[in-house]
This record gives structure tokens, C-alpha cells and sequence, in this order.
């Protein structure tokens, strides 16, 4: 469980990112997290990883306290993996294989398990054919998908995702996203980065909406991103879903917002 008290952390031209955020994140949970541009996800996320310390409040994993020793912070990013938006900043060997096995190799594992453990990631994301590419002559969706394997051969506890569809062509999101639901299927504590409301609205469990550095909201999807004010006011619309639920409900018995177009076909079926 991921527990943020009270936090504040501002950049050191003294530009507030993060001002007293609380924040709960249960084990196993599908989590996305909404808000415009400069509202603060990528903040959380570097503090959710230890790469920057709060200037005030308490950072708690699995209700012990983070410490920002070098041993305490190894501890943590072995327990919690991110993919940032832009896979660039995370390659830097000479080949696909090498990369994803990069961190399994600095964290001592065998050489015997990198390899299946490399093996069985580069075929759960269809990189297979690629592993011996050096990765700056992959395009941007298949580099992002490198990053994910590296992340996802490590095994850590909770993975942290910036905007993992975008740039992505349909059947690469698509796999992302059927991946997505096998590692919580596993237990895995998945938190997503993502503008894409229609994503957040048919996946997340939780959503947290971010305005200026704050947590505007938090809660059930249903709670959240069917308030019209609330979302106006994050600059965020309404998933496509939702609003034409609220256009015909009128029409249809249900009270039970659908979460997929399946739903919806229902829905209408029923009343007709």
C-alpha cells in the first residue's frame, strides 16, 4: 500500500509541484490519474519512486515510513517500477535483450533466470524478433514497449505507467492494455498516467484527479468522471461513454452507468 500525509514538494526555483497531498493506493489496485498539463502527475510519480524527497509530509510504503538513504532507495525501486512518457530517457545499451535484462542483471539475479525472465518478457510483449535491434532504431511505439518489458521483468510490486498509450498504434495499445489486466490478475498494483478519459473510464478502479499540484479528486470512477463541474474545472471532458449514457438515460431503466460499449448495447437492447 502506497500512503502519501500532507505532502509538499516545490522545485528548487521554488515553483510549487506538489502542495499537502494525501493519497492512498490499496495493494492491487488499477489506479489512473487525470488532470491537464502541469497539474502535478509528474511530480507524483518521481516522489512515488523516491527520485525526489518531500519538502514536508510523509511518504509511507506498506505503512512503514520511505528514508532516502541510497540502501532504502534501492529497496524501493525494486519493489516499484516506472515507464516515463518519453522511452528515451530510459535506453541506453546496444540491444533490445540487453536492455530489458539491464536491471535484472544490476539487481544480481542469476544469469540462468535474466535469461528466462528476459525470454518470457520479450515474447509477453512481441519484441521476440527485435531483441538484438539496438533500441534507437525502433520507432517510438516499439521503444515504449521496450521500456515496459524492462520494467515488467523485474517483477516489482507496484508499476508506475506515464501516458503508456500514447504514440502507440491501436494493436500496440491494445496489447499494452491486455497486459495491463495479466499483471493485475497477478495482484500487481498498476498506476496509470493517461489524458485518455474513455481508457480511464472502461479500466481504472480508482481515479485521482489532479489541478495545480492538488488532489481535486479521489475516488470510484463513477464518482469522479461522471461529475460534469468537476471535470470542466480540470480542463478534462467526460468519457464518451458517460455522456452518452446521461444524453438517452432518460430513455433507458437502468441507474448503472455502462463501463463498454458491450454494456451499452445492452442497455438499449433492454429498453427497446
Amino acid at each position: 500500500m502506497l500512503k502519501l500525509n500532507n505532502i509538499s514538494y516545490s522545485y528548487p526555483n521554488g515553483t510549487p509541484a506538489l502542495c499537502e497531498v494525501n493519497l492512498t493506493i490499496g495493494q492491487g489496485v488499477k489506479c489512473a490519474v487525470l488532470g491537464s498539463n502541469g497539474a502535478g502527475k509528474s511530480s507524483l510519480f518521481t516522489l512515488l519512486l523516491g527520485l525526489i524527497k518531500p519538502l514536508k509530509g510523509e511518504y509511507h510504503l506498506d505503512d512503514q515510513p520511505v528514508e532516502y538513504n541510497k540502501r532504502a532507495l534501492l529497496a524501493l525501486r525494486r519493489r516499484i517500477g516506472i515507464v516515463f512518457q518519453d522511452p528515451d530517457h530510459q535506453l541506453f545499451t546496444s540491444s533490445v535483450y540487453e536492455e530489458v535484462a539491464f536491471g535484472l542483471s544490476n539487481l544480481g539475479y542469476p544469469v540462468t533466470e535474466v535469461r528466462q525472465r528476459v525470454e518470457e518478457t520479450l515474447r509477453l510483449l512481441h519484441l521476440e524478433e527485435l531483441q538484438q535491434r539496438p533500441p534507437h532504431l525502433l520507432s517510438f511505439g516499439q521503444k515504449k514497449r521496450v521500456v515496459i518489458a524492462a520494467i515488467i521483468a523485474m517483477n516489482p510490486d507496484a508499476m508506475v505507467f506515464d501516458e503508456p498509450l500514447s504514440g502507440l498504434d491501436p494493436e500496440s495499445a491494445q496489447m499494452v492494455t491486455r497486459i495491463f489486466e495479466e499483471l493485475h490478475q497477478q495482484g500487481k498494483t498498476l498506476i496509470v498516467s493517461t489524458h485518455n478519459v474513455d481508457f480511464a473510464w472502461s479500466w481504472a478502479q480508482q481515479i485521482i484527479l489532479m489541478k495545480a499540484g492538488q488532489i481535486e479528486a479521489n475516488g470510484r470512477p463513477e464518482e469522479i468522471l461522471t461529475n460534469t463541474e468537476l471535470m470542466k474545472s480540470c480542463k478534462l471532458r467526460q468519457p464518451v461513454l458517460v455522456d452518452l449514457y446521461q444524453r438517452i438515460q432518460p430513455q433507458l431503466s437502468s441507474g448503472h452507468y455502462p463501463r463498454s460499449v458491450d454494456e451499452l448495447s445492452q442497455l438499449i437492447t433492454a429498453a427497446l
